[in-house]
């Protein structure tokens, strides 16, 4: 009996931390995509801009690259949190199975 009841939480674990992990990246994708766009606007008011003065450019250039790295660090800080969901979910499993055999070896020796 515990085999099977193991069998199920160990079997669940990675499941949850795979959805996660998919949801991490639907918001990473989403995160570059909005930023792609963002600097696909800029690129076409540029464009759009008769006079284009060198201390504009570098303004621009500095902003595209603090935004890459917020994008970035965002990322990493969703990948920290999932990571630790992740780690949460194993320990409460193994305390789970833990449990159960405790209360098996208890029904046991009351049996006995």
């Amino acid at each position: 009996m515990l085999g099977a009841t193991a069998a199920v939480t160990t079997a669940g674990v990675p499941e949850s931390g795979r959805k996660a992990r998919s949801m991490g990246l639907r918001r990473q994708i989403r995160c570059c995509k909005q930023w792609l766009l963002q600097r696909h606007q800029q690129q076409q008011g540029k464009q759009g801009a008769i006079s284009q003065n060198q201390p504009h450019q570098q303004l621009q250039g500095e902003q595209e690259a603090i935004s890459q790295r917020q994008c970035q660090q965002q990322q990493q800080q969703q990948e920290q949190q999932q990571q630790q969901q992740q780690e949460a979910q194993e320990l409460h499993s193994q305390q789970g199975q833990q449990l159960q055999g405790q209360q098996q070896q208890q029904q046991q020796q009351q049996q006995q």
